[in-house]
């Protein structure tokens, strides 16, 4: 019986949980932005405010922009994890893009050059 009556107090408060639907999301957002910790420079911020709106262009020349900003911002202000969390979705956006985007292209192509020069080698000996 006890059981019972905990099963349906848990069933009315998940109903009362969905009535409150968006508005009760939206305003467990708003409390998580007032709990978030606020940026110790306000410069620093704003540059990476502005290497965000570059990085959603989602162009070569958008996220260079993006890098670029962020790579400022942290050098202003070195402990603004946000700024860390924009590089790597720009890093992300470089891989998905293809050669020529991303830092590891580079790398990339110089191995592909040294695999090839491998393989001319091997068949040169033989």
């Amino acid at each position: 019986m006890f059981a019972l009556s905990r099963f349906i107090s848990a069933s009315d408060v998940s109903e009362a949980a969905l009535g409150a639907g968006y508005e009760g999301a939206v305003a467990e957002a708003e409390r998580s932005l007032i709990r978030r910790k606020p940026p110790s420079d306000l410069t620093a911020y704003d540059t990476y405010l502005l290497g965000m709106e570059a990085k959603h262009k989602v162009t070569k020349e958008g996220l260079d922009e993006g890098e670029r900003l962020f790579r400022k911002a942290l050098e202003i202000d070195p402990e603004l994890a946000r700024a860390y969390v924009g590089l790597a979705y720009i890093y992300g956006y470089k891989l998905d893009l293809g050669p020529g985007t991303c830092p590891l292209s580079a790398i990339s192509g110089h191995l592909q050059k040294q695999g090839a020069e491998l393989w001319v080698q091997a068949q040169d000996s033989s």
